[in-house]
């Protein structure tokens, strides 16, 4: 009867270690897939992350072009105005020499 108690035991404990096994290799499989899914995930992030700053950094060249192209047109609009002051100057010059050329005709 003690042998029979030993060997009912042996054989629950193989059993134990078998189920073990399956139920360890499964979870190294299923741990591994979840590393590999992480991984892929990472990478995605990270090349994600790299687009958005790029991105960040044109922006911020559009900006900075942007801003140029801003003061540029203010320098342009002021240099008009001084152009247009100094035509209209000429005309008044002209029209007034052109007054004075009519008066003095006899």
């Amino acid at each position: 009867m003690e042998q029979d108690w030993k060997k009912k035991v042996r054989e629950i404990g193989r059993t134990l270690e078998e189920q073990g096994n399956e139920v360890f290799e499964r979870v190294s499989e299923e741990a591994v897939a979840i590393g590999k899914q992480a991984k892929a995930s990472l990478g995605r992030a990270r090349k994600r992350t790299e687009e958005i700053l790029n991105s960040a950094q044109e922006i911020e060249e559009i900006k900075s072009r942007l801003s140029a192209i801003e003061e540029d047109q203010q320098r342009l609009s002021k240099l008009i105005s001084e152009l247009a002051l100094q035509v209209g100057a000429i005309m008044e010059e002209l029209y007034t020499g052109l007054r004075k050329e009519e008066e003095e005709k006899p």
